[in-house]
């Protein structure tokens, strides 16, 4: 079943294959050839498609797809598609987004919509997984611009305006700043780059030690619909899409 706005997700490349997540009773998640499209294998989770991407994780040394679809987060054996874990709190009844971040053992997923994010630890038994939920957290209810974790920080924005800079291991808040909007996330040498849905990008430091701004500006020829496309940056080069716009910044350090 098509999700309610389409599919989403950005396909994950892993060596020869092409991961994806459409969804369902038989393909819940499935690896294709990448060169000509075969299946490789189909996880039958029996999970609706959500509209994250899959991430890749090596947890207790064995390699799996996490992705979190329209019921919780799933994680499947990469070698073959079979089932290892799930978690379903951080999945709420409306669209689930955000691709979840992974460390170690840890992974951390978030919605939106009342719900929230939470960090689970993962651990093998034999050829089974256990997790264990570490914390769940209202305070980070991730709508679409997506989770950075960096140096045991999480930043992320908490519906509807806080960025937020959230401790991965305890859940701590340690800041939030409603200034920057709604934003997209992107991280670069120490910075987050926030896009506000509205139209100001932020140059923000990712520090857990309170909100430092260091620059902001607003892009000319602004449509009037939400910015939800992400930011990228390539070769000190930052590339701003604005429906059938795109502009180009350079961001490197003056010398």
């Amino acid at each position: 079943m098509i999700p309610k706005w389409g599919y989403a997700e950005s396909v994950l490349i892993d060596g020869p294959w092409a991961v994806c997540t459409p969804g369902g009773e038989k393909n819940t998640v499935v690896a294709l050839d990448k060169t000509n499209g075969n299946q490789a294998w189909g996880a039958a989770v029996g999970d609706p498609a959500g509209y994250s991407s899959a991430i890749k994780a090596t947890i207790d040394g064995v390699d799996q797809y996490i992705n979190l679809t329209a019921k919780g987060v799933i994680s499947v054996r990469a070698k073959d598609g079979k089932l290892l874990w799930r978690y379903n709190a951080p999945a709420s009844n409306t669209s689930n987004i955000s691709t979840c971040v992974a460390s170690g053992n840890s992974v951390f997923a978030a919605s939106a919509y009342g719900c929230g994010g939470g960090r689970v630890d993962v651990k093998r038994n034999g050829d089974e997984f256990e997790t264990k939920e570490v914390f769940f957290t209202k305070k980070m209810q991730n709508h679409h611009g997506g989770i950075i974790l960096r140096d045991g920080m999480i930043y992320g924005c908490n519906n509807p305006n806080l960025l937020t800079c959230l401790d991965f291991n305890t859940g701590e808040i340690k800041w939030t700043d409603k200034t920057s909007g709604k934003c997209s996330l992107l991280y670069a040498e120490g910075m987050l780059y926030c896009r506000d849905e509205k139209g100001p990008i932020s140059l923000v430091q990712a520090t857990p030690d309170g909100f430092k701004l260091k620059g902001r500006f607003s892009q000319p020829d602004r449509s009037e619909i939400n910015s939800w496309t992400y930011l990228v940056i390539a070769n000190g080069m930052m590339y701003v899409r604005d429906q059938d716009l795109l502009l180009c910044y350079d961001v490197r350090a003056k010398k």
